[in-house]
């Protein structure tokens, strides 16, 4: 599990150790021991854990600056996301500028996929062109880009409409 989340955004392998401790906290949260039915933690503290405060290990994130900042000055730090501290509440995030890990309750996440935040530079790619004669053919195109996920989010369509009958 570690290696996986180490491999997802391609975070260093120097931290192995937070991933491992990460993978361990996750299995903890989540993870059913078959012959009761419960997790770990319900076994321990007698209720179901609350998940909602996980996040992906090595994803981009947003520290806020507790200083006082000048009025232009930018309000959060970039960070990567290592895990969760020990004994208290927040997140373990590796602040990029001063290369130091902090603990925190003030971070925002960026839990794209690596291969969507890679391609966010690349909106005006083309991804297909499509010839148009008429309207059904329209109508059956629209209603493609409506419910095929990978052309809405990935692809700019060009579409090329040549002497279309029954438009108004």
């Amino acid at each position: 599990m570690a290696r996986t989340m180490l491999d997802e955004y391609k975070t260093p392998r120097k931290f192995w150790a937070e991933a491992i401790n990460t993978a361990c906290y996750i299995s903890n949260q989540v993870f059913l021991i078959s012959k009761l039915g419960k997790t770990s933690y319900e076994l321990r503290f007698g209720h179901q854990p609350k998940v909602s405060h996980l996040r992906v290990f090595g994803c981009k994130c947003f520290v806020l600056k507790s200083r006082n900042l000048d009025k232009f000055e930018a309000r959060s730090t970039d960070g990567l996301f290592l895990g969760y501290p020990a004994h208290t509440r927040g997140y373990r995030v590796l602040i990029l500028e001063t290369n130091k890990i902090v603990e925190t309750c003030e971070v925002s996440f960026d839990e794209a996929s690596p291969d969507e935040s890679d391609n966010d530079n690349d909106d005006d790619e083309v991804g297909s062109a499509v010839l148009i004669q008429n309207v059904d053919q329209l109508q059956k195109l629209l209603l493609l880009c409506i419910f095929n996920d990978d052309i809405r989010r990935n692809k700019l369509l060009v579409i090329q409409v040549s002497g279309l009958q029954g438009l108004r």
